[in-house]
């Protein structure tokens, strides 16, 4: 059997999702997590760990049965730019302040797809920082300011 054939979409997905699960279970576990009545501050990333790495394994297994779609080739450039975009939000999110944050990652973002569309983009980005203003800052009342310090 061809190994490209065994190494479906669905298969490095599902092990993607196990590896991410295991890593964050592995993690949350230096916190005390307590049971449902008590949690501590493990529980809650436990948990989702443990349901990552269940979704990774039914994902896993159906692609074991069925029609198979075969992985021709990794998008690197939805991958560096998916990644980078976060990475620089987390950057971002302090010195910048959310407003330019959330547009920067939306807009580098938008870059990982293949249909890119610089008009799209912008006004993805400016939709989606409007929303997240009115949803996080206003609505919510969480403690990210709109304009970081670089900016005051």
């Amino acid at each position: 059997m061809e190994f490209s054939r065994v190494l479906s979409k669905d298969l490095v997905a599902g092990l993607v999702f196990v590896t991410i699960g295991l890593g964050f279970l592995w993690g949350g576990l230096d916190y005390r997590v307590g049971t449902v009545s008590e949690m501590g501050p493990g529980f809650f990333p436990v948990s989702l760990a443990i349901l990552l790495i269940a979704l990774g394994a039914v994902v896993a297994l159906k692609s074991l049965t069925g029609v198979r779609e075969s992985l021709e080739s990794l998008n690197l450039r939805g991958i560096v730019f998916v990644i980078g975009a976060t990475a620089l939000f987390g950057i971002l999110i302090r010195p910048a302040g959310m407003l330019i944050a959330v547009f920067v990652l939306t807009a580098l973002g938008a870059f990982a797809s293949m249909q890119f569309r610089a008009r799209n983009a912008v006004l993805l980005a400016v939709g989606l920082t409007v929303f997240c203003l009115v949803i996080f800052n206003w609505g919510l009342g969480m403690p990210f300011p709109v304009l970081g310090y670089w900016l005051q």
